[in-house]
């Protein structure tokens, strides 16, 4: 199950203000291995996969886990209504 998030991606070339640049990705949720915190911006944090990649995203950390857990859940809901109401 994918679910969106907006990457954060730091580049230098910006010589004035924040050098961050925004990018819409999807992540699979069933691989996300830990969510932290930003020390620096409480509207950020980071999501560690298990693949040992991670993602700067542009939420707050109780956000993105609230978002992940109703996507999770509904993600289980879906896959049992579907087999309890198949026709055969």
């Amino acid at each position: 199950m994918l679910m969106h998030i907006v990457q954060l991606t730091e580049d230098d070339s910006y010589e004035y203000g924040e050098n961050v640049e925004q990018t819409d990705s999807y992540i699979n949720i069933h691989l996300v291995e830990s969510v932290t915190n930003d020390d620096e911006y409480e509207d950020r944090c980071f999501v560690y996969m298990q693949s040992q990649d991670y993602f700067y995203i542009n939420e707050s950390s109780d956000s993105f886990i609230a978002r992940y857990q109703a996507t999770l859940y509904g993600s289980i809901l879906t896959k049992f209504y579907d087999k309890t109401n198949r026709q055969s």
